[in-house]
Order: structure tokens, then sequence, then C-alpha cells
């Protein structure tokens, strides 16, 4: 990172670095273990190893023709958050409120807001935006909607649109933290079914115990005949 120091009064010297204990003064001219070196209002400065919070701290002083010393001030910090870990997507899920069937969310409503939710994590930042992605949408095709967050924690309601057409539905999220890290996508999927099976024969419920049109118990059992093609039996018979 670049350090951008400001000083006046005739500065000539300062020290940097991230533990304050380094500057204790051990009484000696030249700094003692953190010597000094001249004064730059820009400083590149390579951070400790480790994700988290980082303190700098700076020291100046002003020193004559003569190396003496005669000025010194209190040193100075600013601190700055590393971030390297993309957030992470602990849940998404397409139309939330609709139960699946045989591990499959069926929609038949208003295709044009569809309900998500995602919840995310990211230890070190907040959450600054977010994109999904529809169907055949890539990641070149949709840019980040900014995200008004200031928590580490994120759980986020929201709506999609879809195609008005039947068939399975995926969703992508992505998120992007504080620090402009991005996380892996995360898809979901939904089916769209709009048509209603049709009777396929009649009649369309049969009674499979009957024989030759009579029964010979009250216990029975109904065999109905629903779906879209009767070569292929789609949807039925149940």
């Amino acid at each position: 990172v670049d350090v951008l120091l400001l000083a006046f009064g005739g500065v000539n010297e300062m020290r940097l670095s991230e533990s304050a204990e380094a500057f204790v003064d051990d009484g000696a001219s030249d700094g003692g273990a953190l010597p000094w070196r001249e004064y730059l209002s820009r400083v590149p400065w390579t951070l400790s190893e480790g994700e988290g919070q980082k303190t700098i701290y700076a020291q100046f002083r002003v020193v004559d023709q003569q190396g003496q010393e005669r000025l010194r001030t209190e040193p100075y910090a600013a601190s700055i958050v590393l971030d390297t870990t993309p957030p992470e997507i602990a849940m998404f899920t397409v139309a939330p409120d609709v139960s699946l069937q045989n591990g499959v969310r069926f929609i038949t409503g208003d295709l044009s807001a569809v309900p998500v939710v995602v919840i995310g994590i990211d230890t070190h930042s907040s959450f600054q935006g977010v994109r999904f992605l529809v169907e055949d949408q890539s990641t070149d095709e949709v840019p980040f909607s900014a995200l008004q967050s200031d928590q580490t924690n994120l759980t986020l309601r929201t709506t999609v649109a879809l195609s008005p057409t039947d068939g399975q539905k995926q969703v992508g999220v992505q998120l992007m933290d504080g620090a402009g890290n991005v996380s892996p996508i995360i898809s979901d999927a939904v089916t769209v079914d709009t048509v209603p099976p049709v009777q396929l024969q009649h009649p369309g419920i049969e009674v499979v115990e009957a024989q030759s049109g009579e029964i010979r118990s009250q216990a029975i059992t109904l065999r109905f005949f629903v779906g879209e093609d009767a070569s292929s039996d789609i949807d039925g018979p149940y």
C-alpha cells in the first residue's frame, strides 16, 4: 500500500512502524532499533502478514545541518483493513416460500417478480454489491448493484424476473465486499409450469379392482389418467 504523509515546520526526517512500542525512546539519537529516514510525502509500505485491521504509526522530527535534533513529534496513527478473502454465500434460494416436490420447486405465478433470498458472510468487510445472473446471462452482461450494508452478515430478500416460458429456470448470484473481493457464483433453480394437465382418455378415472364394470369390495383403488401426451403418458397416470 502507499502511505501518504503530510508534515510542516521544516520536518526533514520520519520513521514508520506497525508497532507502537517501536517508538519508545531508548536515548539513541539515531532512533535505536527504529532508525530515522528522509521525510517523503508518499511511501510504499508492505503490510504485515494476516488479514484484518492494520495500524501504521509515523513519527516526524526536525534535524539541523549539524545533525542535531530540534523537534520531535509524538507518533501519529492511521488504520486500514486488509481483506483478500471473498465473501461467502451461506444460502441462496429462489422462490423460498414454495415447497419442494421430489426435490423440485414448481412456480406458476407472476414471473416478473419471483422472490429470492441471499444470506452472506464476510469476516473483514461490509457488503458493497450484488448481482443476479438469470438463466443464460453472463457476468459480462450484468453489473453489480449497490448494497447499503455496513454489516459483516447479510440477509437480502428481493425479486428477479424470469422469462415467460415453461421449463427449468436457473438463477445465479454473486456478492462483492467493501474491498472489491467477489464471491464464486452460487446457483439455484425452479421449474415454471403454467400449463394444466389434460385428460388423456375417457374415462379419466379407473377403478383398478373393477371387473366388467363391477366391484366386490368397499375398499377400492382409483387410477387417474392425466398428462400432456397420451403416447408417452407424461404427468400420468397417478
